[in-house]
């Protein structure tokens, strides 16, 4: 792997991180937030790489428009059980983007914007990664 890939990927993952515990601090209630950061943790561990290259694919290049334009509403509203993109995935990641919706949209206004730049944010790092 390449420093800089090195480098794309440490910053990306550290994103990630701050962005799943952001969550976590403003819906400290939410089991789902918390096996979400579970199963990112357990990832983190054994394969960072997979990480960011599903990122890059399965979110910043699939929504690509609604995250250029900034819209949260897209990822609040967008049914992901029935996305025919995701219809190959295992129902578990299925089950946590929908998780993920729900949660993001008990925000406040002022917090689902910050989400959204998160989102913009990990998009714009993972396409800097070089698979």
């Amino acid at each position: 792997m390449s420093s800089n890939n090195k480098l794309v990927l440490t910053t990306f993952i550290g994103e990630v991180s701050n962005f799943v515990n952001l969550l976590c601090s403003l819906l400290p209630e939410s089991k789902e937030l918390e096996q979400n950061k579970t199963y990112f943790i357990s990832c983190k561990k054994v394969n960072p790489r997979a990480i960011i290259i599903s990122w890059q694919t399965d979110i910043a290049e699939h929504f690509k428009l609604p995250i250029q334009e900034g819209d949260i509403s897209f990822f609040v509203k967008h049914d992901y059980q029935n996305d025919p993109y995701l219809k190959d995935y295992s129902s578990f990641i299925v089950k946590m983007f929908e998780n993920l919706k729900h949660n993001i949209n008990k925000l406040k206004e002022d917090d689902k914007q910050t989400c959204m730049t998160y989102i913009q944010n990990l998009s714009k790092i993972s396409q800097l990664y070089i698979v």
